[in-house]
């Protein structure tokens, strides 16, 4: 097991901030940006997806990915 201040890494898990779990061996797909995995909130259980980028990758995506999510979150359908 590696641990890091906030993140602790096993076989086959990622743990977050001790909140998040990120189910390394549950891969939900990947593309040209990035990869998909599967994991939970610890404390709700509520299922999560998480999406990891190279960090040496010529197109960084997440960042506009993530400022594109914030702007609907507010959004609602009348």
């Amino acid at each position: 097991m590696k641990q890091d201040q906030q993140i602790v890494y096993t076989n086959n898990e990622i743990k977050i901030k001790n909140t998040y779990v990120m189910l390394t061996k549950s891969k939900i797909g990947s593309g040209s940006f990035g990869e998909i995995y599967n994991g939970y909130n610890i404390n709700t259980n509520e299922k999560l997806a998480f999406k990891l980028e190279l960090s040496s990758s010529k197109s960084r995506q997440l960042a506009q990915e993530y400022k594109i999510l914030k702007a609907l979150q507010g959004y609602s359908k009348k």
